[in-house]
């Protein structure tokens, strides 16, 4: 059994969709602040070990841009105090996954987000309004892999615990050494990525910079409330004690409001690894949230199959 009792500060802007750019039309700067932050007692009883915890679950988004006749151009920052706020073992989450904790897989935890989430500039270029190129860059970003990460679904919003998918769904989320590029033209979007593969050590507080050994495409569309994404890449043995590479392919579909959202995601990982079997591992997300006063909701079931 576990509860989670929460204060919660919550920027009422959400994205609902992949971001694409700067929008800034003028000349000036302008400027974009997103935040959430929840300061939970995490209680929980379980068979063997109980836990009494008080912690925040934290991020924050700032945007820079301005534009001027067709060129755009941004700059973005993420930033999580998590470091901080949780234990350097993660918050106690039952059935939880992802990372390392002293060289042993994290189990029933969700880890710490990195200090620096994102860091990364944008240049657009935009004809006209149904049409943009951009390019994109930065120590910190987003691979062009998966659906939206967790922090920018409607369908998570108000969600004081991360979904059990994280990892194997917006684990490159936080991605090193990013290089992207993409072209939107109404409702389609391809985009295309090169980074480095390995997910972020231990050290919430560095950068783990590399070369860019690892790549992703993503055909995505948003269209009035629905939205959607199919997309593939190669990682390069992004776990630390994984030694071998990952195919990754993802498949989404969303449907949203002004202020409620539901979400259904399917992936499809395949692991290889020279004279290691190969694992491949299916995964299912369903997640939605409303207005009405409900709790946020989501459920996920992973297969396995090994041979």
């Amino acid at each position: 059994m576990a509860i989670w009792t929460c204060l919660a500060c919550v920027t009422d802007a959400r994205a609902q969709i992949h971001e694409h750019g700067a929008a800034a039309a003028g000349p000036g700067w302008s400027m974009a602040i997103e935040a959430q932050a929840f300061i939970s007692a995490n209680l929980q009883v379980r068979k063997f070990t109980d836990f009494y915890q008080v912690e925040s679950p934290n991020w924050f988004m700032a945007k820079a841009s301005r534009g001027t006749g067709p060129h755009r151009l941004a700059f973005a920052v993420m930033t999580s105090l998590e470091p901080f706020t949780l234990r350097r073992l993660g918050s106690a989450q039952v059935f939880q996954t992802g990372e390392t904790l002293d060289g042993a897989p994290l189990i029933d935890y969700q880890h710490p987000h990195d200090l620096i989430m994102g860091l990364e500039a944008t240049y657009a270029w935009v004809p006209s309004d149904r049409t943009q190129l951009r390019v994109t860059g930065g120590p910190v970003g987003e691979a062009t892999i998966g659906p939206p990460a967790v922090m920018h679904r409607a369908s998570a919003a108000g969600n004081p615990t991360i979904p059990l998918s994280h990892h194997q769904l917006d684990s490159t989320h936080i991605s090193r050494s990013v290089v992207a590029i993409g072209l939107t033209h109404r409702v389609l979007t391809l985009e295309a990525s090169a980074f480095k593969g390995r997910e972020p050590d231990e050290d919430r507080l560095d950068l783990d910079l590399g070369a860019p050994d690892s790549w992703a495409a993503r055909v995505s569309f948003a269209g009035g409330a629905w939205s959607g994404q199919i997309s593939g890449g190669h990682l390069r043995q992004p776990e630390p004690n994984e030694p071998f590479d990952v195919t990754k392919f993802t498949a989404s579909m969303a449907y949203h409001l002004i202020k409620e959202g539901a979400e259904v995601i399917l992936a499809t990982d395949e692991f290889r690894g020279g004279a290691i079997e190969p694992i491949l591992e299916y995964l299912a997300l369903v997640e939605m949230s409303n207005s009405a006063g409900l709790p946020p909701a989501d459920a996920a079931v992973m297969l396995s199959l090994r041979g």
